[in-house]
């Protein structure tokens, strides 16, 4: 496991996830590894890099979103672990978020 400020997209396996959360409004979404192409992304990109790049649906602010990593590895007696300074999120399908003027996301 690599910590977030070092994270590329390449380092994260199919069971994690980026977990997007709007400093705005709350809103919440996690978004799977193989997702993140189509938004534009590359694997040699920075997860920690994705704030500035990424707006809510919900509220339509750009860029004042927190990611955090979901790991594979830390699950625990809930069934998902975190690599978050914020709460644990349990719910999905990853919708609501997508990068700036990114289409048919959500």
């Amino acid at each position: 496991m690599v910590p977030l400020y070092a994270a590329r997209i390449e380092d994260l396996g199919p069971g994690d996830f980026v977990r997007v959360e709007c400093a705005a409004c709350g809103h919440d979404a996690l978004i799977h590894p193989s997702a993140l192409p189509n938004l534009q992304f590359q694997p040699q990109d920075l997860v920690f890099g994705l704030e500035r790049r990424l707006g809510c649906r919900e509220c339509d602010t750009k860029g004042q979103v927190v990611v955090s990593i979901r790991w594979k590895e830390l699950r625990g007696d809930h069934g998902y672990g975190t690599a978050s300074r914020s709460r644990m999120l349990d719910g999905f399908p990853p919708r609501g978020f997508a990068e700036e003027g990114a289409v048919g996301v959500g």
